[in-house]
């Protein structure tokens, strides 16, 4: 006969099912609360208490997460999977001493767990030891055979020491092994760019987008392949500056004027804790996630944000070549943060939101510097790409100037930074990501 399971197991268990549906819907407080139920009914489970941490992850607090894996290892000491976790919200946290650490500890008190020594290898390689990360990796791989993730980052840590061919072979490997595993293809297309083969990167990109078309990443990497093999057309045609589009925000009801609009906005993104929970600085900082939007002025720029994506996926006429005009989103989450600063000393890091089909920012409140415009200072610039992506042909380059009131509509895959500036007062604009439902 069948030993009956432990009770209340089932709906733990159901519990936990339910809070990852609603956490990967960005459910983030129904998550929470399932995830709470089942502790309740088994207190001492490890791996809930892990469950959280996660979510705070997900949601953007890898401090708040590292506490909850800090007491983790401090109560459950034989759970491996804490001091894993523990290193790597110690790595995102910015502590790399403490990181190491734990993964020393972990290590020697778990030496067959392969995912602590996949994490020290990403601590070493975050640190330029590439030789000793190469090391983990290869004993991570060793304990659990075929890890792609592993493969991927041991494919990464060879580029970075220059062995291109060392680094295309772990990386096929990868692919062979998940040939849906899009990072993988990515940094294959990426190493054959170094290695001087545009034309085959291309083709490792489309196949990232035949696999996933939504994948803004592989589409911001094929325009700059497509440029490098001499497909400058099609590169345009994939990258058009068209696609940028701007409208200005009208005032609306309930407010007197459009500066009292911004001027509510202002005073609300102020008010709003920053996304890992420390406080801001005097140079900048991102508020946590905006929406659905609990305050007036930001339910009503909220509306805005939908509307503008509404009328732009109106006016786009469908196109099964183009990736970002084959799949028009019927429906999408808006997902809103704000950044306020009072300068950018260099260049901001080109970046790009690959869950994004459709980004978007407005400008509430600019410094002088920003608005006379005379060195294009504090400008959206377009089109650069970032400093460790290979290519032998510059894009053209596209740069805007924001304006109070103005909203500011471009692929999620387009690359894009802020110029640096150093202003008289604070800086402050609220993005947004149209993520299709």
């Amino acid at each position: 006969m069948a030993t009956a399971p432990p009770a209340g197991e089932g709906e733990v268990e159901r519990l936990v099912a339910a809070a990852q549906s609603h956490a990967q819907a960005g459910r983030y407080d129904a998550a929470r609360d399932c995830l709470q139920q089942a502790r309740a009914l088994a207190p001492q489970a490890p791996a809930l208490r892990l469950h959280l941490g996660a979510l705070d992850e997900m949601e953007g607090h890898p401090d708040r997460a590292e506490r909850v894996y800090a007491e983790l290892v401090a109560t459950a000491p034989q759970f491996a999977p804490a001091h894993e976790a523990l290193a790597r919200m110690q790595i995102a946290c910015g502590r790399p001493r403490e990181a190491e650490g734990t993964c020393r500890q972990g290590v020697a008190r778990f030496p067959g767990f392969a995912p602590l020594h996949a994490v020290y290898g990403n601590l070493l390689q975050s640190t330029a030891r590439l030789a000793e990360a190469e090391l983990a990796y290869i004993e991570a791989l060793r304990l659990q055979p075929g890890n792609v993730g592993v493969l991927n980052n041991l494919g990464l840590t060879r580029k970075q020491a220059g062995d291109l061919d060392g680094a295309r072979a772990v990386l096929e490997e990868a692919v062979r092994l998940a040939p849906g595993f899009l990072q993988a293809l990515l940094n294959l297309a990426d190493t054959l760019t170094w290695l001087g083969r545009p034309a085959d990167a291309a083709a490792v990109c489309r196949d990232c987008l035949a696999r996933n078309p939504r994948n803004g990443t592989a589409a911001a990497f094929l325009g700059l392949a497509l440029r490098d093999a001499g497909e400058a057309a099609a590169a345009a045609r994939l990258v058009d500056p068209a696609f940028v589009r701007q409208e200005q925000l009208g005032c609306p009801a309930g407010f007197a004027s459009a500066a009292a609009f911004h001027a509510a906005l202002a005073q609300e993104v102020t008010a709003t804790p920053s996304r890992h929970s420390e406080p801001g600085t005097a140079d900048g900082r991102q508020t946590r996630e905006l929406f659905p939007a609990r305050t007036p002025a930001l339910r009503a720029l909220q509306a805005q944000f939908d509307r503008a994506v509404r009328g732009y996926a109106a006016r786009c006429r469908s196109d099964p070549s183009h990736p970002f005009l084959a799949h028009i989103p019927q429906r999408w989450r808006l997902k809103s943060w704000a950044t306020l600063m009072r300068r950018v000393a260099e260049p901001e890091i080109t970046h790009l939101h690959p869950e994004s089909w459709l980004s978007g920012v407005c400008y509430v409140s600019l410094p002088e510097i920003v608005e006379t415009g005379e060195a294009k200072e504090g400008w959206l610039e377009f089109g650069r790409p970032p400093f460790n992506l290979h290519h032998t042909v510059a894009p053209p380059l596209e740069t805007l100037k924001p304006e109070a009131g103005k909203l500011v509509l471009f692929p999620g895959y387009y690359f894009h930074r802020i110029r640096p500036f150093a202003g008289d007062r604070v800086r402050i604009s609220i993005a947004f990501d149209a993520i299709p439902a």
